[in-house]
């Protein structure tokens, strides 16, 4: 049963959401909130705590987008072998004259055509999945669209990838309205804090649900027939007129420039970076804003910024890059990661410093021109110190050892040893206890039959990994003073003075994804998000 519950908009939604949760209890442990952004759940869980005196049974937090993946089973197919399914079953088409309205005849000189349209198209299965389409019901919805041939083709590919999941016996990702909430045991409560956009296959599954769910809305209650049941603005918002003030609009031509006024502003305000609540919209903006703040001396974090690189996925890249070009310049970078230090049995720096001299003052570029300069005279390393010159020697000699062990690890990976050998490797090198050396051992145990079966480049599986493990949330670094929001994310950002940035074209009012094969009559008639609905959210 759903209930709304209007909060007013006459304050910041966080403290009005918390002041409304700490009245019914410091026990949440039976609940899952619902939130639009994983930064907006955090604050909710901060404020919450502290309202309740650090006392309080913290509930489940997640997002609208989350729920589509909190049920997944062991037989359901994971993201990559679903683009592992769509690449090999891309491959295996010999004859695209049934394609041909669809696509041209693919380049067979490029080795890696199908990973790009595997790509979009796992895309697109995941903007289908907001509704609970799958290509193929798509395309009967469509069939009498001008479309329709195109997305017959569509759904004779898709097909091609879905028998090789069941080759695999994995089941598709598309499921059911009953499969996307938690169980009632585990919670007996839904709480909707602040969401203004929910893909129509939850709601489905939200409307039907038994369990109490309430639903807090920044709006008053004379506004209730503008929202739906579970809370999302009706499309008559998207064409509503704001009465902003004319007075605070400042317009810049550059991210850079736009950061500026920002900085400016807060600073002309002269208030404490606590009442200041500060919104961007444009992540190219919000980079800048961070840029520009941490310049004037104020810690800024980005939530939406670029994301931290797990050091053993990276580590894996760097080999990868190393693996399609061994030269000295990859095995450099390589050798710049602390991780390095374990394979090569430590001494990394040191040998690092010898690599760079050689390649400084001999120009070698990899391993045999290391070993044609070992052949040369002793006067080639004399700089008119004997004993220096037979140190350097040894040094180079030394250098060479750790640099063709590193190039055996790539033999062995090669040789039909894959799995065994990158699960040493991440033994040798990885912290057993850390997330990502788990993810990626059990990624490897998963992962063997296929690689197994299918012939594709050591990089290849080291890219499909790395992609497969999660990466770390980005963490508020310590001093910091001014939280950089996002669009969403602002609602539940309690300062007294507003800054919004980044209000730029193409991202207020923002535009769905899979543009380039979902069209506005296509995501009408298939009950999609649409840019309408867009509008009316922001």
């Amino acid at each position: 049963m759903i209930e709304r519950v209007f909060l007013g908009w006459d304050r910041p939604l966080l403290p009005l959401a918390v002041e409304w949760m700490a009245a019914r209890g410091a026990d949440w442990s039976d609940a899952l909130v619902i939130v639009p952004t994983s930064q907006s759940g955090r604050r909710i869980r901060e404020a919450l705590a502290e309202a309740c005196g650090g006392a309080v049974l913290s509930p489940s937090i997640t997002t609208p987008g989350g729920l589509l993946h909190m049920a997944d089973r062991a037989d359901t197919a994971q993201p990559w072998e679903e683009s592992l399914a769509w690449i090999v079953g891309l491959e295996s088409i010999d004859d695209w004259e049934p394609f041909s309205g669809l696509m041209p005849q693919p380049d067979a000189e490029d080795p890696e055509w199908a990973h790009g349209l595997a790509a979009e198209l796992t895309s697109l299965r995941r903007e289908l999945q907001e509704n609970g389409h799958t290509i193929a019901s798509a395309a009967r919805m469509l069939a009498q669209s001008p479309e329709q041939s195109r997305w017959e083709a569509l759904a004779r590919l898709e097909q091609v990838a879905l028998r090789r999941l069941a080759e695999w016996h994995l089941r598709d990702r598309t499921r059911h309205p009953d499969d996307l909430l938690p169980p009632p045991g585990r919670v007996r409560r839904i709480l909707l804090v602040g969401v203004p956009e929910i893909p129509p296959l939850i709601v489905r599954a939200l409307m039907a649900d038994p369990r109490p769910i309430h639903v807090l809305i920044a709006a008053p209650g004379d506004e209730a027939e503008n929202f739906s049941p579970c809370g999302l603005p009706d499309v008559s918002w998207g064409s509503r007129e704001l009465d902003w003030p004319a007075t605070g609009i400042q317009l810049g031509a550059q991210p850079d420039h736009q950061a500026a006024l920002a900085v400016a502003a807060v600073a002309n305000s002269a208030s404490p970076s606590d009442a200041v609540a500060i919104g961007c919209a444009d992540p190219e903006v919000g980079e800048a804003l961070v840029r520009a703040f941490n310049t004037a001396g104020w810690p800024a974090f980005h939530p939406g910024g670029p994301a931290a690189t797990d050091p053993l996925a990276g580590w894996w890249r760097a080999f990868s890059r190393w693996l399609a070009s061994p030269d000295f310049t990859n095995m450099a970078a390589l050798l710049e990661l602390p991780l390095s230090d374990r394979l090569v049995k430590g001494g990394r720096c040191w040998k690092s410093t010898v690599m760079h001299r050689m390649m400084e003052r001999h120009m070698v570029r990899d391993t045999a021109d290391l070993r044609h300069l070992l052949d040369s005279p002793d006067d080639v390393f004399d700089r008119g110190d004997p004993d220096a010159a037979r140190q350097l020697r040894e040094q180079v000699q030394s250098f060479l050892e750790t640099a063709e062990a590193i190039a055996t690890w790539d033999t062995r990976l090669r040789g039909g040893g894959m799995v065994p050998t990158a699960a040493k490797i991440i033994s040798l090198i990885g912290d057993p206890t850390s997330p990502s050396t788990i993810a990626m051992l059990e990624w490897l145990d998963r992962a063997e039959p296929r690689i197994r079966e299918i012939r594709k480049p050591t990089r290849f599986w080291i890219d499909l990994m790395c992609g497969a493990v999660a990466q770390p949330t980005t963490a508020p670094p310590d001093g910091r003073v001014v939280d950089i929001q996002g669009w969403l994310e602002v609602f539940h950002e309690p300062g007294r003075h507003l800054l919004l940035c980044g209000l730029n074209e193409g991202r207020v009012p923002a535009r769905p994804a899979g543009d380039s094969w979902l069209g506005e009559p296509a995501r009408a008639r298939l009950g999609l998000i649409t840019q309408e609905t867009r509008a009316a959210r922001d």
